[in-house]
């Protein structure tokens, strides 16, 4: 049994998993159904890499705030090259899941098959009064470049992780609430990529929606261990950036770029307006620019590394 069809427990299990975590319904609802796009994908396309912050949320456990975005790559099994035909694929199998679930694909009339990126606007079926997230799935399937390195990690919805804690292993099963592997862009590559991210935002002059970044970058920090280490995957990321147009800041020396930022208050106002209210636990604008600080002293993203 599916649990969003037994209207009455997934609406039961959607309020004591909103008092069990303290987040609002409308992001247990979401996350849910993002869960379940995965899985359903999961089955039609087995080598999809998930990325960005949600994997940061559910793969790593590593942010404490709902990430709502799907974003996408795609694991090469044989030369590790992405070819036209696997783009046309991981579109298509994409748009397959969307009708597999029965959702609706509000963008459909945007659909190339041959993209290299590709945005899903996708409605779940189930009605929920969103107050703090959209009331549709974003789904970006890019693959200007490859995402790597990858680790294979379990994942699960917050439901699921209620009924576990409460030890409720026969719902979990009876619902097939149970985890399921997926390939995640490491965690050192996410990082890499959200510093090259504030920067090309920041030249773009565009802050909305995107302070998030330095939330999950404050967050993630201290989980990488020896920062030098990064360096040879940081030169390789530049090199593989260089194939994406909206990366405009892959050649440039992020120092600069990072002390604009800090000097400007950039990212302050959409900090204070968007993302702390996506964030389970606050923390402060003053106290996750820090973590640009210690990008800079580093020198991690200097020119010259």
């Amino acid at each position: 049994m599916i649990l969003h069809k037994d209207e009455v427990n997934f609406r039961e299990s959607v309020l004591r998993t909103s008092a069990y975590f303290k987040i609002a319904p409308d992001i247990v609802v979401k996350d849910y159904f993002v869960t379940l796009f995965l899985k359903t994908l999961k089955t039609n396309l087995p080598n999809f890499i998930f990325k960005g912050g949600t994997s940061l949320s559910k793969c790593y456990k590593a942010i404490n705030r709902f990430s709502e975005d799907i974003d996408l790559s795609y694991y090469p099994i044989n030369d590790g090259k992405i070819t036209q035909s696997t783009i046309k694929e991981t579109n298509r199998k994409i748009r397959q899941t969307i009708e597999d679930l029965g959702f609706e694909y509000l963008n459909a009339t945007d659909f190339k098959s041959g993209r290299k990126f590709q945005r899903f606007l996708v409605q779940y079926t189930y009605q929920e009064n969103h107050v703090v997230v959209r009331d549709h799935i974003v789904v970006e399937n890019t693959l200007l470049t490859l995402a790597f390195p990858v680790q294979e990690l379990e994942i699960n919805c917050l439901i699921a992780d209620y009924l576990r804690a409460q030890q409720f292993p026969e719902i979990i099963k009876t619902y097939h609430l149970e985890p399921f592997p997926v390939y995640a862009q490491d965690i050192g590559r996410t990082f890499i990529d959200k510093v090259f991210a504030v920067c090309d935002y920041y030249i773009e002059n565009n802050p909305t929606e995107h302070s998030r970044h330095l939330y999950d970058l404050s967050m993630i920090i201290d989980r990488l261990g020896n920062l030098e280490s990064l360096i040879p995957l940081i030169a390789e990321v530049r090199i593989e950036r260089h194939n994406n147009p909206s990366c405009h800041s892959a050649n440039k020396d992020l120092n600069g770029i990072l002390t604009q930022i800090m000097d400007e208050n950039f990212y302050q106002k959409d900090y204070q307006k968007i993302t702390l209210q996506l964030l389970y636990e606050p923390v402060a604008y003053d106290d996750v620019i820090q973590t640009l600080r210690r990008i800079i002293e580093s020198r991690l993203f200097a020119i010259d590394c």
